[in-house]
């Protein structure tokens, strides 16, 4: 019996397997995480907006705080303050200075029109940040459920970012723990590569607090004992699911607990790089030999090889760069 290609079973196979490739949750943690990332930059850009939009009402008013700065762009009347409303916002002493500055405020007058556009700013950015909270919440809670060794020992928001950075959670669990050390520092990674300069300590885990807050001088080994620890605990949550966070949490509070107390070591003297792009430098921080001599510290000679600038002899003028003169000078014509 001859073959015939049935083009409806392979497609009907290719679907199935895409779409047990795409099933995996943590493709939907890595989502929610890029997701967060572009909140964060859309309502910097918006808040940035708004402060240079506003401040041609009311300049004098400045917050650091922007969702502060929203809320009073939309309380707040520089003609009529509500005092109330004000310091229920910014406090007390605030919404004093606050009604005081708009009072003798520099700003321009704008129509009602113009506020209610800047206002209209204002509450968007304050409903983007509304929807960064919600997301914020949603992948702590899908972490947790995901990967709950990694997100006891790291942190649900830490863990999320790591295999967002990973690609997904079966890929971080076969990375070593070199590698999620300096997870997300591939730039100077690159560059101590290529260039030779210091390579990287820490990558996304410095947003740990054990590693933020140690002294510079055991930053490194710290990140190195909890790179160590996260490696087996993507191992745990992507093969064996067993919960074994507690154990390896304890093991490396303590190794950073011990690190925490070495003293600052001893500061070496500086020394100069003699590679650069992991080629030799000759010269680079050597003995630069005399001008026109040998490196051993000879006599300095002449452009002509004899001793002395301009190669003259002992008590006589010293002859000029080009040896001597020639025939066709004219000395005429430099006496006019």
């Amino acid at each position: 019996m001859p073959f015939r290609f049935d083009q409806s079973k392979f497609m009907s196979r290719a679907k199935r397997d895409v779409t047990q490739a795409i099933a995996s949750p943590d493709l939907v943690l890595v989502q929610v995480v890029a997701a967060i990332d572009d909140t964060n930059k859309i309502s910097n850009l918006m808040s940035e907006r708004l402060v240079e939009w506003y401040g041609l009402h009311f300049p004098e008013f400045k917050h650091a705080d922007p969702i502060k700065y929203a809320q009073v762009v939309l309380a707040f009347e520089r003609t009529h303050p509500d005092q109330a409303a004000l310091a229920a916002l910014v406090g007390e002493d605030a919404a004093q200075s606050l009604s005081g500055k708009a009072n003798r405020s520099m700003g321009v007058a704008l129509s009602d029109d113009d506020l209610r556009a800047v206002r209209a700013q204002a509450g968007a950015l304050l409903q983007l940040y509304g929807y960064r909270d919600y997301l914020n919440s949603y992948t702590d809670s899908l972490a947790a459920r995901l990967c709950p060794n990694l997100s006891h020992i790291a942190g649900p928001s830490l863990a999320a970012k790591l295999i967002a950075q990973a690609g997904s959670l079966s890929k971080l669990a076969s990375f070593p723990a070199s590698t999620i050390q300096v997870l997300g520092a591939e730039k100077a990674l690159f560059k101590h590569l290529k260039f030779g300069s210091p390579p990287p300590k820490h990558g996304l885990i410095f947003q740990h607090s054990a590693i933020s807050t140690a002294p510079k001088w055991v930053r490194g080994k710290i990140a190195r004992a909890l790179a160590a620890k996260l490696c087996i605990a993507a191992k745990a949550d992507a093969i064996s699911h067993h919960f074994i966070a507690e154990k390896l949490k304890e093991q490396f509070e303590a190794r950073a607990n011990s690190l925490r107390g070495k003293p600052q070591p001893a500061k070496r003297p500086a020394q100069i790089q003699q590679t650069f792009g992991g080629k030799p430098r000759s010269s680079f921080g050597g003995q630069r030999p005399p001008f026109g001599g040998s490196r051993e510290g000879g006599e300095r000679r002449s452009f002509g090889g004899k001793p002395g600038f301009g190669g003259g002899r002992e008590g006589e003028r010293p002859r000029s760069f080009g040896g001597n003169r020639p025939s066709s000078f004219n000395k005429k014509k430099f006496r006019n």
